[in-house]
């Protein structure tokens, strides 16, 4: 008798100082970021039950998709809760924040380690009055996005809605050659191709992921100089390296079922970023549980036709169209597809216009799509001058934001993708219709 109330007095000591509630490992560092990204009012840390593990990363979430992805080391490699964003709704706010509004909250997260010491910021910017996007990278002579840092903040509450610890590649490629050398490479491609190309600017060299922008990349990673020509209608990548020429982009100016165009007189990489994007779309609208194909628009003289009978279906719900464009057309570079707003009938659930220009009131309102009070309604389009490999990237960040976010809103998921875009790039993005939809098919 004495030996059972030994061991029942011992059971009841261990469980005195060790409960069996206590906190994990994990719950407690979830707790520390959420202290730290001063987020303690707005999240419910008991909430994240959710645990998905891949082969080299932990994701713990929660029922709005708020999630906290760690390395299996257990460092922080992202965070988001984009889905939280108090614009994301149709009462839009008025954001009042500006940049300096978060120079206290970087400082105190560069103290506490979030942003390595030796980064600097790059850039900092806003989408609208929905999010402040600022980048971080390494001091050095090479700009190296893919080991670097971004925060998101919400730009009405300003609380944090992002970030994430790009650590891909960290290693120093030293130039071989200068913006110089870079000169006289371009003027000769232009002379070779008939190209008078007076007006030249040239980019600080840069570390470029090459499989994200080509299939058959020579080499992972390359340090690359971007030159501009044509007022910035196109852009030349040269190898800092070796010199070599490794890509040529033009601007998707003037210009689902996922229809794309050729040009008359392109490189074969602007048709190849542009089926790449008309088939990321395909799979978004797939997702979305739409019946839906990639149509290749090879012929100019019956593309118009192609689309319009499309256009004008009985039942015709989603469409994106990926070429050039305008404020009030889209079609072919060489003039024989042309589609404007008066061309336009039916009423749309998801558009995107992948072109140039096409961002805007004129379009949106053409596909039935009105401010953000049209109800499970989405038009996304461009609506400045963007080149055709930046559209291509995001349409693939923007694929990945979909399948990984499933429950999340489409302008949502738009945040996420930009966000996990390395680098500190402004896409002209515009979106416009419902913000609360998730783009399934009703």
């Amino acid at each position: 008798m004495k030996k059972i109330l030994l061991i029942v007095l011992s059971v009841f000591v261990v469980f005195a100082l060790f409960p069996i509630c206590s906190i994990s490992a994990e719950e407690s560092h979830i707790r520390k970021i959420i202290s730290d990204f001063k987020l303690e009012e707005l999240i419910n840390t008991d909430s994240f039950t959710k645990r998905e593990e891949t082969e080299e990363t932990i994701i713990i979430k929660n029922e709005k998709d708020e999630r906290f992805v760690f390395d299996r080391q257990d460092n922080l490699v992202s965070f988001s809760r984009m889905n939280s964003m108090k614009n994301n709704t149709n009462q839009v706010l008025e954001a009042k924040t500006t940049q300096l509004d978060f120079v206290e909250m970087i400082n105190d997260l560069e103290n506490k380690g979030y942003i390595p010491e030796g980064y600097c910021q790059t850039a900092a910017y806003k989408y609208f009055d929905d999010i402040w996007v600022f980048n971080f990278e390494k001091e050095r002579n090479v700009s190296n996005p893919y080991d670097s840092v971004k925060l998101c903040f919400d730009a009405i509450d300003g609380s944090v809605l992002f970030y994430k610890r790009f650590n891909d590649y960290t290693e120093q490629l030293v130039p071989q050659i200068n913006q110089e050398d870079v000169r006289s490479i371009v003027k000769e491609y232009g002379k070779q191709n008939g190209f008078d190309f007076v007006d030249i600017k040239i980019s600080n060299p840069m570390i470029v992921r090459m499989s994200d922008y080509k299939s058959d990349p020579t080499e992972d990673y390359a340090l690359i100089y971007k030159a501009s020509v044509f007022d910035d209608s196109m852009e030349l990548w040269i190898n800092g390296i070796n010199g070599s020429t490794e890509l040529v982009s033009t601007v998707e100016s003037y210009d689902a079922k996922c229809f794309y165009v050729t040009d008359t007189g392109v490189d074969d990489y602007t048709v190849t970023y542009r089926n790449v994007r008309a088939s990321n779309y395909n799979d978004i609208l797939d997702l979305l549980g739409y019946s839906s194909n990639v149509q290749y628009l090879s012929n100019h003289n019956t593309a118009r036709s192609t689309m319009l009978n499309y256009i004008n279906g009985y039942d015709s719900w989603a469409f994106t169209f990926s070429g050039h464009g305008s404020a009030t057309a889209f079609g072919t570079n060489d003039g024989q597809c042309i589609v404007d707003t008066d061309d336009i009938a039916g009423y749309w659930s998801f558009v995107v216009l992948d072109c140039c220009y096409a961002g805007n009131a004129s379009w949106a309102n053409a596909f039935d799509v009105y401010d953000y009070n049209t109800l499970g309604r989405s038009f996304i389009g461009w609506y400045d001058e963007e080149y055709a490999v930046k559209c291509m990237v995001f349409s693939c960040y923007y694929k990945d934001a979909m399948e990984d976010n499933t429950s999340s809103s489409v302008l949502s998921n738009i945040y996420t993708a930009l966000a996990n875009i390395p680098g500190d790039d402004y896409y002209h993005i515009r979106y416009i219709g419902d913000r609360t939809t998730t783009g399934y098919k009703s």
